[in-house]
């Protein structure tokens, strides 16, 4: 079995929920290996992305940027919604150019906090504003 390391990977926070934005609201975080012991169709998932997908939306569940509706048993997550606090920080960080910028700020900086990446997109969300505003 292999290791599972517990990263925050922010770009796989900002894809699944631009995803539930999207409408998306079953996520299945099940291996294969998994589903086949307890008989299930396979679902193409090794345990490294299950466990990787599993975490994350644990993680967006405790920050309070989604709220889980429910957990049938098999690996799926329905959600219910996105909190005001996850359409805040997706609403700034959901333009791409201010995402990337966003990480490059971050990255001189040296490392990040949510608030501190929602702050740094702020920014350039806000300079964008005033560009195209003639502000």
């Amino acid at each position: 079995m292999s290791e599972f390391k517990m990263d925050r990977d922010m770009d796989y926070v900002r894809d699944l929920l631009l995803q539930m934005k999207d409408g998306k609201r079953t996520f299945v975080a099940r291996s294969d290996e998994v589903g086949d012991v307890l008989g299930l169709e396979p679902i193409g998932m090794n345990n490294e992305e299950a466990n990787k997908l599993e975490y994350h939306l644990n993680l967006l569940d405790k920050a309070a940027f989604i709220e889980i509706g429910s957990k049938p048993g098999d690996g799926t997550y329905i959600i219910d919604s996105i909190t005001w606090d996850g359409h805040d920080f997706l609403d700034s960080v959901q333009d791409d150019e201010i995402w990337e910028k966003t990480k490059e700020g971050a990255k001189k900086v040296g490392g990040f906090t949510v608030d501190l990446l929602v702050g740094i997109a702020k920014s350039y969300l806000e300079a964008k504003a005033k560009t195209h505003l003639g502000l």
